[in-house]
């Protein structure tokens, strides 16, 4: 009988990386206990197919982003959970619910004042479900048209 997985890929490095991105990424991965995300502003992070996820309580409404600020591409969130606004603590960016920057520091500077411009550097979301007390993530599939 020939084994559904060669036994190559076991240690194949390529092969690894492949079933991270495909098997952790678009798949549920448990993230944590809606118990951490009871309040407005708790989150907590994940790491996921060696991505880090953000998951935080928008007034009740759980949402999920890759944990990577979209002007300089540090981490969002540096804490595995705790509380506070979705802000980034390099140049204190400031997103909202939807993954859109709305607190810019010298904003006038970068020439973000158009929403167009700010949507354009809106976080990568990820989809959440509550299964009970149990959250899940994981990247939307692309399906190219």
């Amino acid at each position: 009988m020939k084994p559904l997985i060669a036994p190559t890929c076991y240690s194949n490095i390529e092969y690894f990386e492949q079933e991270k991105l495909v098997l952790c990424q678009q798949l549920w991965n448990f993230a944590g206990f809606a118990t951490d995300l009871e309040h407005y502003n708790d989150y907590l992070c994940k790491e996921i197919g060696g991505k880090s996820v953000v998951v935080q309580n928008f007034h009740g409404e759980l949402r999920a982003f890759h944990n990577v600020c979209s002007h300089r591409f540090s981490r969002i969130r540096t804490n595995n959970k705790g509380n506070g606004a979705l802000q980034c603590f390099y140049h204190t960016w400031v997103y909202d619910s939807e993954g859109i920057p709305i607190a810019i520091p010298h904003q006038q500077e970068f020439a973000l004042g158009l929403e167009e411009s700010r949507k354009s550097l809106k976080l990568e979301q990820w989809l959440v479900e509550k299964c009970g007390v149990f959250v899940f993530i994981k990247k939307p599939t692309i399906t190219l048209a």
